[in-house]
């Protein structure tokens, strides 16, 4: 079977949203290291979530070594972090050695959801080929260029914005006892 067109990796879509919930973890790691006290957040899956036929559970992880995909999502997780000055490099490194521990378990029952049988074997054949393990080798050094363009674009358009804000007037707000005579009528 050949491919002409397949998506490089579920890389793009997974990233953002691990790399967002990680950073949104800063706020926990600020308040311990200020003596105060923070709940873990993160839940064990559900009974239903962990309840994967044990060969589409093998074929995803078959998909992911393929192509690369953790250590893809890892570095891509670990330059945002390393780049947040306001978390301690120890707490990155353990922080991404548990994600690393645990990737696997976390997006199987996702991927066994979205992705049907066939699915999964058509990818693991694609990554298996000449053409997939290129682009499961290239892929890694094209997604740095790719964050380190988009977060330097990122920076400088938010500066613009920012800049852009500052120099427009701010908008009326009606007192609140205006409102209040308002609602009373």
């Amino acid at each position: 079977m050949i491919i002409k067109q397949f998506p490089i990796s579920l890389v793009t879509f997974l990233t953002p949203l691990t790399l967002g919930i990680s950073l949104l973890g800063v706020s926990s790691v600020q308040a311990e290291s200020n003596n105060q006290k923070v709940e873990p957040s993160n839940q064990a899956p559900s009974e239903q979530e962990t309840d994967v036929d044990p060969e589409k559970a093998s074929l995803i992880k078959e998909y992911i070594e393929v192509s690369n995909e953790k250590e893809m999502v890892i570095e891509s997780i670990t330059i945002g972090l390393e780049e947040n000055p306001q978390i301690p490099n120890d707490i990155v490194e353990e922080y991404v050695n548990r994600f690393e521990a645990d990737y696997v378990d976390l997006v199987t029952p996702i991927y066994a959801e979205h992705f049907t049988t066939e699915q999964l074997e058509a990818l693991i054949e694609f990554y298996q080929s000449d053409v997939g393990q290129s682009i499961a080798e290239q892929t890694p050094e094209a997604y740095r260029d790719a964050y380190e363009r988009t977060f330097n674009w990122g920076q400088k358009t938010m500066q613009e914005i920012m800049e852009e804000r500052r120099n427009q007037p701010m908008p009326e707000v009606p007192d609140n006892q205006n409102q209040d005579d308002q609602m009373s009528e």
